[in-house]
């Protein structure tokens, strides 16, 4: 699918930036020798700067660590941040910044500060964060850094508020633990330093960070933070150590293992658990896995000892739960929860149509903005799933909101006052509806105060076929009175005129024209800056030509589902060309949208003297 994206206007994005800021009309004086007309103020007189609490690490190591859990599960729970956490004012435009402590910003008088007209972002950090960040190591013990920020529109002769911001864990934190029965088939610390063998331990690594946890980190719940940069990290988990591959009742049988897993998807703001263990079962097909599998050690059982364990991982930040007051996601004609069924009744085959389109509203809570939306898409249907791997996102996660251009030409975003409305045209419709099966789809969207929400919602395409069309192309006189028949030669008379509509169900995605000509040869064309194949949505240096000679170009095809020229003036110059040799002239419309591509040829010849 190309890049046909509906743009969002300036005045919307404006709005959305307006979006929780509270604005009043006041006097103002001169300040620094800039007049009332050329400031706005940032109004931080009832600023509160907040740490949220349930990103404090956990401590005790009297507490089995498999069991521990986040201390309060008020999401929103906060503390008010320490003086030393560093405030930031930027404009995002010139990058110009202020900088102070909160201590700093407390003990000012005037909380109203004087900026020029703009966008600005208001952040708030911990003291290390700035050099934490710039630090070239990715890895380190009991390290957090926090981090918040808001966004603020300066207008002119208008104060804008800012009432707070709250700053959240901006590394991942990890702890480790291994239950006491896989612990007890590990030889311990002692003994391997008598023999000089590898001790239990456990490395998580993210690129070429790492570190390791033996018992004593294990037992002490002690934390690891890892950086996140520009995207998610992956954690690289191994299991090292000397183990007793014996059953229960017999003489102890030591090898040296080296098992290992990933953890993809790390991302700030997350507290990663991980607890690697195991339970008694009569199975010896243990696989590796997410979740603790079953398998026995009182019994010989004849398994691959390399496969005798499994992480299980909780992740404490809720990755799944969405905020209070975070974006809410319905489904414009039915219960989202419920998911729902596309199915051939839906399509008129008269009309090629559909009769319901699939549309989703996204509504903010007030006083806030959208800030981001993506879609995690799955199937249980292989081609579906290799043709969203075609579209090359990664981890099959689309964002379809700020930027849509990946699903341009089947997805159409709105906005209305801040409510977002998400429609597949019956392009998108039509080729979902191929891909029979259930495809599920988590949505994932995140206001301007970092609030975010997660939407599961299955779609199932149900067995039964619509018909799958390019876009159409028609050739009329120039009143519309005669139709013309692309199978047939025509030779070109006072009387013949050559008027094309071509239509599509969605945008279009290319249109060529294609001459092959023994009269417009390449020496010909290239004397008036055109070519034989002719691209009318990226014509180039030939624009200004080819807009001369009838022919639409640019956004004038690719903003409408529909396109008519009219060439029937270009017939006469063909027939003076041909005065000095060639009897033919056709023209080839190669035409894509979001449902296929049609071909179509205008076939010319001219009149022989008699």
């Amino acid at each position: 699918m190309k890049n046909i994206f509906r743009t969002i206007s300036m005045s919307a994005a404006v709005i959305l930036m307006l979006q929780g800021c509270k604005s009043e009309k006041i006097e103002y004086v001169t300040t620094d020798g800039l007049s009332g007309d050329a400031v706005g103020y940032l109004s931080m007189a009832a600023f509160d700067l907040r740490v949220a609490d349930y990103a404090e690490e956990i401590t005790s190591s009297s507490v089995d660590p498999v069991s521990v859990t986040r201390a309060g599960k008020d999401f929103n729970s906060t503390t008010e941040a320490s003086g030393d956490y560093v405030i930031r004012i930027r404009n995002i435009k010139t990058s110009e910044e202020q900088k102070m402590t909160y201590a700093e910003f407390k003990q000012a008088g005037d909380k109203q500060i004087p900026l020029t007209p703009g966008t600005y972002v208001v952040s708030a950090e911990s003291s290390d964060y700035e050099g934490y960040m710039s630090d070239a190591g990715l890895a380190g013990w009991e390290s957090p850094v926090y981090y918040g920020e808001v966004t603020a529109t300066i207008l002119s002769r208008k104060e804008t508020e800012v009432s707070g911001i709250v700053c959240r864990l901006a590394n991942v934190k990890a702890t480790v633990s291994v239950t006491p029965d896989l612990a007890g088939l590990f030889m311990s610390d002692s003994e391997c330093e008598t023999q000089g063998a590898q001790k239990l331990s456990v490395t998580l690594s993210a690129g070429d960070n790492s570190l390791q946890y033996g018992r004593t980190e294990m037992d002490a719940v002690k934390a690891g933070y890892f950086k996140v940069q520009d995207k998610p990290v992956t954690l690289d988990v191994v299991l090292r150590g000397h183990y007793n591959k014996a059953a229960a009742d017999a003489e102890p049988e030591y090898i040296d293992v080296n098992w290992k897993t990933s953890l993809p998807d790390c991302k700030a703001g997350q507290w990663r658990k991980i607890s690697i263990g195991v339970t008694g079962a009569a199975e010896g097909d243990v696989k590796f896995e997410v979740t603790v599998e079953n398998w026995t050690y009182d019994e010989v059982v004849d398994v691959d000892v390399t496969k005798l364990y499994a992480f299980a991982e909780e992740t404490i930040e809720d990755v799944d739960i969405s905020d209070e007051d975070s974006p809410v996601l319905t489904l414009a004609d039915g219960d989202i929860s419920k998911g729902c069924t596309l199915h051939s009744g839906m399509y008129d085959d008269v009309l090629k149509k559909w009769k319901e389109n699939l549309r989703f509203i996204l509504t903010p809570a007030a006083g806030a903005a959208v800030r981001s939306v993506s879609v995690e898409i799955g199937s249980d249907n292989a081609d579906f799933l290799a043709a969203v791997d075609a579209l090359g996102v990664r981890k099959r996660t689309v964002q379809v909101y700020p930027d849509n251009s990946t699903l341009s030409s089947c997805l159409l975003v709105s906005d209305n006052a801040g409510v977002l409305t998400f429609a597949l045209n019956d392009s998108g419709m039509t080729q979902l509806f191929q891909y029979k099966g259930k495809h599920s789809l988590k949505v994932t969207a995140e206001d301007d105060m970092r609030r975010t929400s997660y939407t599961c919602l299955e779609i199932t395409c149900m067995e039964g076929e619509v018909s799958l069309s390019g876009p159409e192309i028609l050739w009329t006189s120039s009143d519309g009175s005669i139709d013309y028949d692309f199978d047939k030669e025509y030779v070109i008379d006072e009387n013949l005129q050559v008027a094309i509509k071509v239509s599509s169900e969605s945008r279009f995605t290319e249109f060529d024209v294609v001459i092959d000509s023994d009269i417009l040869t390449g020496e010909v064309l290239g004397a008036v800056g055109l070519s034989d194949n002719l691209d009318l949505i990226n014509p180039g240096t030939a624009e200004s030509m080819l807009n001369q000679l009838g022919f639409p170009t640019g956004t004038d095809v690719t903003s409408r589902q529909e396109v008519s020229f009219d060439i029937s003036g270009f017939l006469t110059m063909i027939e003076g060309l041909a005065q000095g040799g060639g009897t033919y002239c056709n023209f080839r419309l190669v035409v894509s949208d979001g449902n296929g591509t049609t071909e179509k040829t205008i076939q010319l010849k001219v009149r022989q003297a008699e």
